[in-house]
C-alpha cells in the first residue's frame, strides 16, 4: 500500500516542484548604456495612488530587487536596482488602463496636458531618469488600498537598426500600499 502511495504521489510532487521554478518568474530587464545590463525579479512591487480635486492623478510604481517599504526610500545596496515610474494624468482626465508615454522632459511633467509616465532607475552609485522613448502599458488599475496594478514596461530608445542604448522592459504586477482618494468623485457611488 505504501509503495502505491509513493507511486501515486511522486508525479504530483514533481509537478509541483516544476511549478515553483524561478526561471519562469517574469523579470524586469534594465540597460543603462555603457554595458550596464541587468535583469531582476522584483522582490518589492508596490504602488502609491493619489487623486486630489483639481490636481493631476498620480500613480507611483516601485519595483526593486531588494525589500523596500511603502513610505521610505533607501539607496539600493551594492548590486541591487530600484525602479520607480510615476504615471500622471492631468486634472479631469483620470488614470485608467492604457498607454502612458515618456516624452523625455522632466521639466514638462508638472504642466503636462496629456497623460504620461516618468521612468527612473537607481543603482547603488547613481540614479537617473531614462531618456525619452517608450511607455508604460497599464493593463489593470484598481484605485484603492491593496488594489491591483498590472501592466508592462516598454521603455527603449528608438535606435534604428542598431542596439538600444537604454531599456527598461518587462511585465509587472503590484499592490497599492497607499491610496489617497478624492471623495467628491465617489459621492454618487453606492
Amino acid at each position: 500500500m505504501t509503495d502505491l502511495w509513493h507511486r501515486a504521489l511522486l508525479p504530483l510532487v514533481l509537478t509541483l516542484g516544476v511549478g515553483c521554478d524561478q526561471s519562469s518568474v517574469p523579470k524586469v530587464d534594465v540597460l543603462l548604456g555603457g554595458g550596464v545590463a541587468r535583469a531582476f525579479v522584483p522582490v518589492s512591487a508596490l504602488a502609491r495612488y493619489v487623486e486630489l480635486a483639481g490636481e493631476p492623478d498620480r500613480l507611483t510604481l516601485v519595483l526593486a530587487s531588494y525589500e523596500v517599504g511603502c513610505d521610505r526610500f533607501e539607496n539600493p545596496p551594492e548590486g541591487q536596482i530600484f525602479v520607480s515610474i510615476t504615471v500622471q494624468a492631468p486634472p479631469g482626465v483620470g488614470l485608467k488602463p492604457g498607454d502612458y508615454p515618456w516624452p523625455g522632459s522632466i521639466e514638462g511633467v508638472q504642466a503636462a496636458e496629456a497623460p504620461l509616465s516618468l521612468p527612473f532607475v537607481r543603482l547603488t552609485t547613481e540614479g537617473r531618469a531614462l531618456p525619452g522613448g517608450g511607455l508604460l502599458k497599464l493593463d489593470a488599475l484598481e484605485p484603492s488600498l491593496h488594489g491591483q496594478v498590472r501592466g508592462a514596461l516598454v521603455y527603449q530608445d528608438g535606435s534604428e537598426g542598431g542596439s538600444p542604448t537604454f531599456r527598461l522592459t518587462g511585465p509587472f504586477s503590484a499592490r497599492i500600499c497607499r491610496a489617497v482618494l478624492d471623495p467628491t468623485r465617489r459621492q454618487n457611488q453606492p
